[in-house]
């Protein structure tokens, strides 16, 4: 259940950034006392989401946090 509530939080805090951030930034910026294993499943999901072929963009591990970027199928239309 937790991780159904963080999703759309952790959704909305990474489409802000515009680098990647880590789950210990992301934990800060919602709930410290959330375990980080909660975040990881969030992302885990939204990850899971966000590989559809209906979304140009895609959540991906990078540089040690997370962030969203355009599938390299739509970049050459962008």
């Amino acid at each position: 259940m937790l991780t159904k509530q963080l999703k759309p939080a952790v959704e909305a805090i990474l489409f802000l950034q515009h680098k990647p951030m880590p789950i210990y930034k992301i934990a800060e910026t919602i709930d410290e006392t959330i375990e980080p294993e909660h975040y990881k499943a969030a992302i885990d999901e939204l990850i899971q989401d966000y590989q559809s072929n209906e979304r140009g963009v895609e959540l991906s591990e990078i540089a040690g946090g997370y962030a969203f970027r355009t599938k390299l199928e739509h970049r050459d239309m962008i």
